[in-house]
C-alpha cells in the first residue's frame, strides 16, 4: 500500500521527521505594473511531519528583466498547511 505525506495509512505509527530542500527558484511578479517580470533567487523549504507544516524562505530575489532587486528581496511564509499529496498554497 502506498503511503502519503501525512502517513494516514498507518495512524498507529505517525511520522516524526523533517525534510528540507534548498535550490534556485524562478517566478513572475503579479503586481499590475510589473506583471510578467521574471524573478530569480534562492529558496529553502522545510517540512515538519509532526506538525504537517511547511516554512518557506525566498532570498536574494532579483528581477532578471530589469537586472535589479525588487522592493522586497526576502519573503518568508510560516506554517503553510501541506496536504497528504504534498501540495500547499
Amino acid at each position: 500500500m502506498a503511503d502519503d505525506l501525512k502517513h494516514t495509512s498507518n495512524p498507529d505509527h505517525p511520522l516524526t521527521s523533517s525534510a528540507s530542500w534548498l535550490g534556485i527558484t524562478v517566478g513572475t511578479l503579479v503586481t499590475v505594473n510589473d506583471r510578467g517580470n521574471r524573478l530569480i533567487g534562492m529558496a529553502a523549504l522545510n517540512y515538519d511531519s509532526s506538525t504537517g507544516a511547511l516554512v518557506t524562505r525566498f532570498t536574494g530575489i532579483r528581477n532578471i528583466d530589469h537586472e535589479a532587486a525588487p522592493s522586497v528581496e526576502t519573503v518568508i511564509f510560516f506554517d503553510l498547511a501541506v496536504e497528504a499529496d504534498g501540495t500547499f498554497q
